[in-house]
């Protein structure tokens, strides 16, 4: 099974109705072993495993893939709350994946900085 391991391919698999196929995506970039993604059909919803700490994140029921636009003048705009509330990120790509859930938040902080890359149906 090849996995593809950025945050754009698991909103692929999951719009082309295969996130079953494989059953799991990775998620990371050449710095951090990321976070692994796997579909529980019994759940509607996805499992979560961070391989970089070796523990489990618990369970989501919908995702997103969430970019900055823009930056803040004298800090890590990513800082002020969505590095807290990633799940995992592609920093190469500047990509964090989300539960769609917390989008509503990190709206109100980042305004239009936040680009929603995608968002997984309801």
């Amino acid at each position: 099974m090849t996995l593809t391991n950025n945050a754009n391919a698991l909103a692929s698999a999951v719009d082309g109705g295969r996130h079953c196929e494989p059953a799991s995506r990775i998620v990371r970039d050449g710095s951090h072993k990321g976070t692994l993604f796997t579909w529980i059909d019994q759940y509607t919803g996805w499992v979560l495993y961070d391989l970089e700490n070796s523990e489990p994140l618990g369970r989501r029921g919908r995702l997103a893939v969430v970019t900055l636009t823009q930056q803040r003048a004298g800090e890590d705009a990513a800082d002020a709350g969505l590095n807290q509330s990633c799940l995992a990120c592609d920093l190469e790509a500047g990509e964090w994946v989300v539960d769609a859930d917390d989008l509503p938040a990190l709206r109100q902080t980042y305004g239009d900085a936040l680009e929603v890359l995608w968002e997984q149906a309801a």
